[in-house]
C-alpha cells in the first residue's frame, strides 16, 4: 500500500464524500459494475490512482477521446492510473470480475486516438493512463525509457535535450502508447525504421495483473506481438523502452503544388507520378522522411485544392532542395521555406503545431470544434502512373464543390530504413510498399454523413482496392472488410499464439481484438506460428517468465 501525505488523503475523503451526496447514482454505478462500496473505496486507499464516476468534476474531461465520433459514449467509470502498480491493481479488479462471470467491458487510453474508438467503452471501465508519462534516459546505454502516457512533443524534446534521436509520431499530441503498438510511423521512419522498430524491451502487465518484461531474451514472442499488434490485445503496456540514435543536423523543405485546374492537377500528377518512380519504396536514401498531404487551403475566402509535400531531412541548409531538385522543376512548384533547426522545432513548424509554446498542454477539451469523421487506409506497391494519380487528384478536387467539410488525402511514403526489418520482423508487416495513403472524410451535419462515405468508397474503387490489399492497423475502422487479413495477412495466427499463451481467457476484447468474432482464430495457430516464425519457435513453448514469483 502507497504512503499518502495528507494531501491525497483529503482527495480520496473528499471524493468518497461527494458520492455519499450522490449516493443513490453512485450505488446504481456500482450495482452496473458489480462492485462494492467497500472494493471501490480499497482501491482508493491502495493505490495511488482514482476511480471518477459520472457527475464527478473530472468525469467529462477525461472520457473525451480526440474524434468527435465518439462523443456520446459513456464509460460507467474511468479508472486514472498514475503509477504501473494501479494498473496492475485496477486490471486485477476487472479480471476478478470476469472470473465472478461479470463480464465488464474495458479499454486502456492514453492519447484517445483511436480512430474506431477503442480507447474508450460505453457501459464499461476506461483505464485511463496518461498520468503514466515519465521519461528516463540513459546515457551510458543511450536507451530511453517513457510511459505509455508521454507526448511525442516531450519525447523529442527530452531526447534532443541529450543530443539524441527515435523516430516518432509526426503529430506531437500523440501518445505513446497506442502508437507504437500500431507501429508508429514518422517522418524518422525511412532514415531510422518505424517507431516500433526501436523498442529493445517493453513492461506489461497481462490479464491476472502480474508483471512482465518483453525483449529479445524473455517473453521475445509477446515483443514481436505487441510490435505492431496494436494495443489491448495481450496485456496493458506501463513502459517503453526505446534505442536512440545520435541525432544528426535535421533541415526541413516545405513544397507545394495548386492543383485546382485541370492543367495543374496534371501537373500535380506528374509530381506524384515521378515521386513515386523516384523517391518511395525503391528509393533506398534513408537521409529524408517525407509526407504529402493533399489538403483545401483558405486563399481570398475560398478554399483551394493544394498538393503539399513536408519533408526533414538530414544536412546542412540547402540539402533538400538539392535532393528534391527535379521535383522542384516541375512547373508549378513553390518552395515555402527550407531551414535548419532541431527535430522538434521542424517538425512542428511542418504540422502547423510551431503556435503553440511549450508550456501548452494538448487536450481532448476542444472536439466540439472538430466534425465528425471516417477514414481508410491501404498500401500500395503497384505504381499508379500519371492517369492513375489524375484520377485520384481529380477525385479530390470534386469534393469541393460536394462538402461543407472537405477531406484530406496524406501518402506516407515507404522504403529505405522501413525495409531493414524484415517483413515477418515483427507484427508491423507492411514491408517493401512504396506507400500508405488514407483519406479522411468529414461532416458536421449528419446529412452529409451518406454522402461522404460515398466519396470514401469511390477513392478506394478509383485506386483499385482489392480484398486482401493490405491497411493501416494504426488507422483502424469497424467497416474495414477483412481486417485481420488487411493488417497481418499471413501472420495473424502468429498474433494467435500468442493471444492464447498471453491472454488464454481472453480478458482483452473489442471489435477487432485478436480472436475476435469478425478475426477467429485459426486451430492449428500455433504450428504455424512456428513455421511463419522459426526463430521464436522456442519462445512459444517456455512457460511465461514474470518480473515476480
Amino acid at each position: 500500500m502507497p504512503e499518502f501525505d495528507d494531501s491525497k488523503k483529503l482527495e480520496i475523503k473528499n471524493r468518497i464524500a461527494s458520492w455519499d451526496r450522490t449516493e443513490t447514482k453512485t450505488a446504481a454505478t456500482l450495482q452496473d459494475l458489480h462492485l462494492t462500496r467497500e472494493e471501490v473505496e480499497r482501491l482508493m486507499w491502495d493505490t495511488r490512482g482514482r476511480w471518477v464516476f459520472s457527475g464527478d468534476n473530472e468525469y467529462e474531461e477525461r472520457r473525451k477521446l480526440f474524434y468527435n465520433n465518439f462523443k456520446y459514449i459513456l464509460p460507467l467509470a474511468i479508472a486514472v492510473c498514475h503509477t504501473e502498480y494501479d494498473v496492475q491493481c485496477f486490471l486485477k479488479c476487472i479480471y476478478r470480475l470476469h472470473q465472478r462471470g461479470f463480464k465488464v467491458p474495458f479499454a486502456p487510453r492514453s492519447g484517445g486516438h483511436s480512430t474506431a474508438g477503442y480507447s474508450t467503452v460505453q457501459s464499461g471501465i476506461m483505464l485511463d493512463l496518461r498520468e503514466l508519462n515519465d521519461q528516463m534516459f540513459d546515457p551510458k546505454q543511450n536507451v530511453i525509457s517513457v510511459g505509455p502516457g508521454v507526448q511525442f512533443r516531450d519525447f523529442y524534446r527530452v531526447l534532443d535535450s541529450h543530443g539524441r534521436f527515435t523516430p516518432g509520431a509526426i503529430f506531437p499530441d500523440l501518445c505513446v502508447g497506442g502508437y507504437m503498438q500500431g507501429g508508429g510511423y514518422g517522418f524518422g521512419s525511412r532514415m531510422f525504421g518505424m517507431n516500433c522498430d526501436n523498442v529493445i524491451n517493453l513492461t506489461v502487465v497481462l490479464a491476472n495483473g502480474r508483471l512482465v518484461q518483453a525483449n529479445e531474451k524473455v517473453n521475445a514472442d509477446l515483443l514481436w506481438a505487441i510490435r505492431g499488434g496494436t494495443g489491448n490485445n495481450f496485456g496493458i503496456v506501463t513502459q517503453v523502452a526505446y534505442k536512440t540514435y545520435e541525432a544528426p543536423q535535421f533541415g526541413a523543405i516545405a513544397m507545394r503544388w495548386k492543383i485546382d485546374t485541370n492543367d495543374k492537377a496534371q501537373q500535380g500528377a506528374e509530381v506524384m507520378d515521378l515521386m513515386q518512380r523516384k523517391f518511395m519504396g525503391s528509393n533506398r536514401d534513408r537521409t529524408f522522411g517525407y509526407m504529402v498531404l493533399f489538403h483545401f487551403l483558405e486563399e481570398d475566402d475560398e478554399k483551394v485544392p493544394y498538393l503539399l509535400m513536408r519533408t526533414v531531412y538530414i544536412g546542412k541548409y540547402g540539402t533538400g532542395s538539392d535532393l528534391l531538385k527535379d521535383l522542384i522543376a516541375i512547373d508549378g512548384c513553390e518552395v515555402e521555406w527550407e531551414a535548419n533547426s532541431s527535430y522538434p522545432e521542424l517538425n512542428s513548424r511542418l504540422m502547423g503545431y510551431d503556435k503553440y509554446d511549450n508550456k501548452t498542454q494538448f487536450t481532448n477539451t476542444n472536439i466540439e470544434d472538430i466534425p465528425s469523421q471516417e477514414k481508410q487506409s491501404r498500401f500500395f506497391k503497384k505504381k499508379l502512373g500519371i492517369d492513375g494519380w489524375k484520377a485520384v487528384i481529380d477525385h479530390f478536387r470534386s469534393a469541393k464543390s460536394e462538402f461543407n467539410c472537405l477531406p484530406k488525402l496524406h501518402t506516407e511514403p515507404g522504403g529505405a530504413a522501413i525495409d531493414d526489418t524484415k517483413r515477418g520482423g515483427n507484427a508491423y508487416i507492411h514491408r517493401n510498399d512504396d506507400f500508405n495513403a488514407f483519406l479522411n472524410v468529414y461532416w458536421k451535419d449528419n446529412s452529409e454523413k451518406e454522402k461522404a462515405l460515398c466519396f470514401l468508397n469511390k477513392w478506394l474503387e478509383i485506386v483499385g482496392d482489392s480484398p486482401y490489399q493490405e491497411a493501416y492497423q494504426n488507422y483502424p475502422k469497424p467497416y474495414v472488410d477483412n481486417w485481420s487479413q488487411r493488417y497481418w495477412a499471413e501472420y495473424y495466427p502468429c498474433l494467435c499464439a500468442v493471444k492464447q499463451k498471453y491472454d488464454p481467457h481472453n480478458l482483452f476484447r473489442f471489435q477487432q481484438s485478436v480472436g475476435s468474432d469478425g478475426g477467429p482464430c485459426p486451430k492449428d495457430s500455433m504450428e504455424r506460428a512456428k513455421g511463419l516464425l522459426p526463430d521464436l519457435a522456442e519462445h512459444f513453448d517456455k512457460p511465461i517468465e514474470y518480473l515476480c514469483p
